[in-house]
């Protein structure tokens, strides 16, 4: 069952500054202002939640940095953590980090530790995805969940994250 607070398939704000995304015309999308979608009680009522969120890095044990990358702070207020802990609190709610495995200089996005903050804490987030597969952390040890994470990671990258013990 939807949720009678919104009856949508789909919440979903963008933009940059003050212009904004226009919606598609689909009736499954809704477009609505940030406070109300950020709204704890609306995403834990909303069924089959899934906040999609993508990050700089993550770390080994799932931690995410989306705010500084090569030393330089990229991010902005946003609502990641509000999002991600939204989802956590719905009974059926996914948190989902989604990111490319390199950044463009060929680097690896999933790393051994984050260069920058932690945005999102390890204990909020419930699925990876890379263009090499999904990393599921939920109910993992440490060791699994960097296992998952490597075998997600480009493969170029692999051996070298592989030998990290956590």
């Amino acid at each position: 069952p939807r949720s009678t607070l919104f009856p949508y398939t789909t919440l979903f704000r963008s933009g940059i500054g003050n212009e904004v995304v226009e919606p598609p015309s689909a009736e499954s999308v809704w477009f609505a202002p940030t406070q109300e979608i950020v709204d704890p009680v609306a995403m834990r009522e909303v069924s089959l939640y899934a906040s999609v969120n993508s990050a700089i890095e993550v770390d080994l044990m799932g931690a995410i940095n989306s705010e500084v990358v090569a030393g330089r702070y990229v991010g902005a207020v946003g609502g990641q953590v509000d999002f991600f802990r939204g989802a956590r609190a719905n009974m059926d709610g996914l948190a989902i980090v989604a990111l490319s495995a390199t950044h463009p200089d060929g680097s690896s996005r999933i790393v051994t530790e984050l260069s920058g903050p932690v945005t999102s804490s390890k204990s909020d987030i419930d699925l990876v995805i890379t263009e090499f597969g999904i990393a599921d952390l939920r109910a993992t040890s440490l060791a699994e969940r960097a296992e998952r994470l490597v075998a997600v990671t480009a493969p170029e990258h692999r051996d070298g994250l592989a030998s990290v013990r956590i």
